[in-house]
This record gives structure tokens, C-alpha cells and sequence, in this order.
């Protein structure tokens, strides 16, 4: 399998389904999607002042994805944008966690193309990035296409259903590929 670079354009078209039914988001746009991460660490002072850094200490990626829907008007989509409750327009009560919302997304390559990889991506939980602004353009000045940017949660690894949250000490999934050599 080919490793994804640290940060780069995924070219061609993919279709996508996001949560535990299919509900097709329609097509990502041509540009495809940017899988962007970085790793988190605390870092290890070596002086008496704390200035000089001598190790760190993996603690973890933090991980999103970023991509354009070109058929804002499909259910999924409108799932995936207003992701907070059932109704648009109302959030759930403050202080529920993410985990608890957030969906399966999976990225498929459009049929018949088998020039780019990766062919599939599946991320196992995924939640509207806190802090992005969805602009949905309704001036019909221009085509109506919605940027998304979803925050990848890890998963653990010892068992694949149901998800389960990492645990210490252990291994952890942000995503699995299907690649063509």
C-alpha cells in the first residue's frame, strides 16, 4: 500500500457516504479532497529553564479532511452540514461530545477511473471540524457547492464492530485504503 504524503490533493472525482446508511452526498468535486495531519506531542525539556527541547512525547494526530460537494440538495449532505440534531436549525444541548455524533465517511473513486489512489478511504468516525464556517451561497450568483472540513477521531484497533474508542497504551485507526499499484 502507497502512504498518503503528510499533506496533498487528492485528484479526481469521489463519491462519498457519510454515517451508517447510505445516504449519497453526491459528487466531491474535480479537485477532490485534502487529507491534512499533524502530529501531537508534549514536549521534554533538557535545561533548568525549560527552553532547550530534548524529547517529546507522542500523544497523538490531529487529523481533517477537507473536500467540496457539488449536490448541496441531497440528504446526506444536508445531514453532513447540519450534523447537530435531526431538524435543522436545532442544536442538541450543549456539552454532549462528538464522539457520539459523529459518522462513518467513505470515499469511493468514481467507477471506470483507476488512474488515481486511492480507490477507497474509509474513516470510521468523522464530525464537522469545530471552528469551520460552511458557506452555502444562495445568491445564485454563482453554483451552489458547499467546502466541508470533517475532524477525523481515531479509533481502537482491537476489535473492528462496533467502533470503539482508543484506548491507552495501544494502536489507533484514523483511516483504512484500498490502493491500485
Amino acid at each position: 500500500m502507497a502512504a498518503l504524503p503528510l499533506t496533498g490533493i487528492q485528484s479526481g472525482t469521489y463519491s462519498a457516504v457519510w454515517g451508517n446508511t447510505p445516504l449519497s452526498l453526491g459528487q466531491v468535486a474535480p479537485g477532490g479532497f485534502k487529507l491534512s495531519y499533524s502530529h501531537q506531542a508534549k514536549m521534554v525539556y533538557f535545561d533548568s529553564l525549560g527552553t532547550v527541547p530534548a524529547d517529546s512525547i507522542m500523544t497523538g494526530i490531529a487529523m481533517t479532511l477537507d473536500f467540496i460537494c457539488m449536490e448541496p440538495n441531497q440528504t446526506g449532505l444536508r445531514n453532513l452540514a447540519w450534523p447537530f440534531n435531526a431538524t435543522r436549525g436545532v442544536v442538541t444541548a450543549a456539552g454532549r461530545n462528538i464522539w457520539s455524533l459523529a459518522q462513518p465517511l467513505i470515499l469511493t473513486a468514481c467507477s471506470g477511473d483507476v488512474t488515481h489512489n486511492p480507490q477507497t478511504l474509509t474513516f470510521p468516525k468523522t464530525f464537522l471540524a469545530p471552528d469551520f464556517n460552511i458557506a452555502m451561497d444562495h445568491s445564485g450568483v454563482t453554483e451552489l457547492t458547499i467546502p466541508i472540513r470533517l475532524i477525523v477521531l481515531p479509533v481502537g484497533t482491537t476489535t473492528s464492530s462496533p467502533v470503539t474508542r482508543p484506548v491507552p497504551c495501544e494502536a489507533t485507526l484514523y483511516f483504512s485504503e484500498t490502493t491500485v499499484t
